[in-house]
């Protein structure tokens, strides 16, 4: 299993990333280390700014193809959007996720003001929180179209500490090892932000399988839900049981969400 570890510079990922792959025995890596390893070569400055994003990542796609067939687990932090070298703010193609052959995604996010004194401290650079705010959103934006478009579940986090994290990629990688079949759901409300994206975004994983004689008799199925974005509401109780099998386990989830979200536009990603 591959998650793939998001967020603009800043937010914390290599600190996250290496602590819960210390805690977990699995491999961590950034795009930068592999994308460099690739190359033979850096081909960003200081301040983080390129012109090469395309040759960068056909050079990560490459790179990752190598390292899957030796690691069946791994943590890769890089980002949805890049500074290009005119200091404007370029997507990753939603193309270079699906080579990637991703089965999660994590994204994290922080405070402006955390954000500026993080940057200014380590790389000696000043940023506007116009910038930064621009910078958030795109990423973002870019990480719930790659995750609607890919069918990959996506998980947003606000500034979490080294154990919350941890907890996260656990159950992302519990999640995807226990699941049979799954879905997954958004639930979208209110006015839509500079990029189009409405500003209330609650996102859903519901893993379906078949339960075991000690919980249920014959045939019947079991969906567990899992909130997989900021401020999403869990649904109480999170793990349902339906005599109909998992599929009538994942739609009574399903039914139950959306009692929980009556005003909301609902779509289901997969």
């Amino acid at each position: 299993m591959i998650i793939f570890l998001g967020g603009i510079h800043g937010v914390g990922k290599s600190f996250l990333g290496s602590y819960a792959a210390e805690q977990n025995h699995f491999l961590h890596k950034s795009a930068s280390q592999l994308i460099k390893s690739e190359r033979g070569e850096q081909s960003w400055n200081e301040g983080k700014y390129t012109n090469e994003i395309e040759a960068n990542q056909k050079a990560l796609i490459s790179a990752l193809s190598k390292l899957k067939q030796n690691h069946e687990s791994l943590l890769l932090d890089g980002h949805f959007c890049l500074k290009g070298s005119d200091g404007e703010i370029k997507t990753i193609e939603i193309d270079v996720f699906e080579q990637l052959n991703l089965d999660a995604l994590l994204l994290i996010e922080a405070d402006i003001h955390i954000l500026k004194e993080r940057l200014e401290t380590r790389d000696a650079t000043s940023y506007t929180d116009s910038f930064l705010n621009e910078f958030l959103l795109k990423e973002r934006h870019q990480a719930i179209l790659v995750s609607e478009k890919l069918n990959i579940p996506l998980k947003i986090m606000h500034s979490p500490n080294k154990d919350q994290f941890n907890e996260a990629v656990n159950s992302v990688f519990k999640g995807g090892n226990n699941m049979r079949q799954i879905s997954h759901v958004h639930f979208l409300r209110g006015e839509l932000d500079d990029f189009g994206m409405p500003k209330e975004f609650h996102s859903y994983v519901i893993a379906g399988r078949n339960a075991n004689p000690k919980e249920a008799k014959a045939g019947s199925g079991i969906a567990k839900v899992y909130c997989m974005s900021l401020n999403a509401t869990p649904l109480n109780p999170d793990t349902l049981v339906d005599d109909n099998g998992v599929q009538g386990a994942i739609q009574r989830a399903i039914s139950m969400l959306k009692d929980q979200h009556p005003d909301y536009e609902f779509r289901i990603i997969k």
